[in-house]
C-alpha cells in the first residue's frame, strides 16, 4: 500500500493534494477549510485533520485519531 501512495504522490501535479482511503467520509467543509489554511499562510506546507471512527450508519463509535 505504501508504494501506491508513493506512486500517486509522484504522479500528482496540483498545488494542493488530498489523500483519502476508499472508506473515508469527509465533512462537507473539509476541502474549503483545508484550502483556507494553505491560503492564510505562505509557509504552510502540510495540513492534517482528525478523524472519528463511525459505524455503517455514521454514528461515532470510537475515539478520535488524535485522542489517546
Amino acid at each position: 500500500m505504501l508504494g501506491t501512495f508513493e506512486r500517486a504522490l509522484g504522479e500528482a501535479s496540483g498545488e494542493i493534494i488530498f489523500l483519502a482511503d476508499q472508506d473515508d467520509i469527509w465533512r462537507e467543509d473539509k476541502v474549503e477549510k483545508m484550502k483556507a489554511m494553505f491560503l492564510s499562510c505562505a509557509n504552510v506546507t502540510l495540513v492534517i485533520s482528525d478523524a472519528s471512527i463511525i459505524d455503517a450508519e455514521g454514528r461515532i463509535i470510537g475515539k478520535s485519531q488524535f485522542q489517546t
